[in-house]
């Protein structure tokens, strides 16, 4: 249920909410006068902090009604990032009757009935989000009635859908599924022209593991529904449930059509890295880098931390923005380079650029850097590091 529930949250909060440079954060949560701005507060990243939440949930016990009913959005994603389904509902309810036309609030509020299996009144949000002009509820919508059995009411549904399908994964199901299930032919067209239009890489990055896991079935239900350079999608479910022999197979085939898709590459990269051979994996990953897809660089670079091979490093270490890379490989690499010998580049060179001054704050991992500093302690750029982490630890 807690995956169901980020998988969900995470699509009510992203659906329509633009892409920022900065996310916003939770000190948002501590900006009251701006709640009634409902579009301020859909990113999911507002409500990353538990103890932000939590804080504001307490504030708002103490005294509910010196919060306006407009004001009740972020209230209402607290409640629900604690799964307290019932009071998101109440304070939602109280919303929609402050704002009765604003599309997030609908939206939400059809997330939070069908979480709570409440589906006629889920489908009749989400029905509200869709005459008040957000098709992208019509995916929701349909997801819904499927659940309760009511494929006869998708049907309506469908040419929205057949507009995401392209660059939408459980869009993409739901047409498929309704063309298994109605035995449909002009479904079964429809399917047919939405994948012609489609982007496997976009279809994947939509994807969360229960789209995942759909679209492995229906493709087992229905191969010759899929077109061979969407068989990536089927492959990188096969993989993500550990069906290694079907990811290979997959893989295999989209690659026979076209040597250069790189997400056949890096799904062959993983495929191989699991099967056990690590020479196969790197090379793959470095293909599809070579290839065009800059991505691959991180794949290149946690095959490297999960192999410990110095040589799959000396692959992609020339090719690494050290100064913009993020958080985590800052940290593996820091990590390794402080407990094997003879990396003193890959550790220095790791310390420099964002989110290091996060890393020197963090007391468990700035106990790696001082071993690292130890280790390379005759480096004339370890005074340097040191400088920088006595400063960061001081504000």
């Amino acid at each position: 249920m807690k995956k169901f529930l980020t998988a969900l949250l995470i699509c009510v909060l992203s659906a329509s909410a633009s892409l920022a440079a900065e996310p916003p954060s939770p000190e948002l949560l501590k900006q009251k006068d701006k709640f009634s701005d409902i579009k301020l507060f859909e990113a999911r990243s507002i409500y990353a902090s538990e103890k932000a939440n939590a804080e504001l949930l307490k504030n708002y016990a103490k005294n509910p009604a010196s919060y306006k009913n407009d004001q009740l959005f972020p209230i209402a994603i607290c409640y629900l990032t604690f799964k307290d389904f019932t009071k998101a509902l109440q304070t939602l309810q109280k919303l929609s009757a402050a704002k009765p036309k604003d599309i997030i609030v609908y939206r939400t509020l059809g997330s939070v009935y069908f979480l709570m299996r409440d589906l006629p009144n889920s489908v009749e949000a989400y029905k509200k989000a869709v005459e008040l002009g957000d098709n992208f509820s019509a995916i929701f919508c349909a997801s819904a009635l499927i659940v309760d059995k009511k494929m006869d009411q998708v049907k309506p549904l469908l040419p929205k859908l057949e507009e995401f399908a392209p660059e939408n994964l459980e869009a993409m199901n739901i047409i498929i599924s309704y063309a298994l299930q109605t035995k449909d032919n002009a479904a079964e067209k429809m399917v047919e022209n939405a994948f012609k239009k489609a982007k496997a890489r976009k279809l994947l990055a939509s994807a969360t593991p229960q789209s995942m896991g759909l679209a492995f079935s229906l493709y087992r239900a229905r191969p010759d529904l899929w077109p061979t350079d969407m068989l990536v999608i089927p492959a990188r479910a096969a993989a993500l449930f550990d069906q290694w022999p079907i990811a290979l197979d997959l893989y295999q085939k989209v690659l026979s059509a076209d040597p250069s898709d790189t997400v056949a590459l890096r799904g062959m990269g993983l495929v191989q890295y699991r099967l056990g051979d690590i020479t196969a994996a790197a090379r793959y990953v470095k293909e599809a880098y070579d290839k065009g897809d800059k991505d691959a660089l991180v794949d290149g670079v946690d095959l490297f931390l999960l192999s410990k091979y110095p040589f799959i490093w000396d692959m992609f270490k020339d090719k690494i923005d050290f100064e913009n890379m993020s958080a985590n490989m800052r940290a593996g690499l820091i990590q390794y380079a402080a407990d094997n010998d003879k990396n003193a580049d890959m550790f220095y060179s790791a310390l420099k650029g964002k989110n290091v001054d996060e890393l020197y704050r963090e007391k468990k991992f700035a106990a790696i850097i001082k071993r690292g500093l130890d280790r390379y302690a005759s480096d004339p750029r370890a005074r340097e590091v040191a400088a920088a982490m006595y400063k960061a630890t001081q504000k």
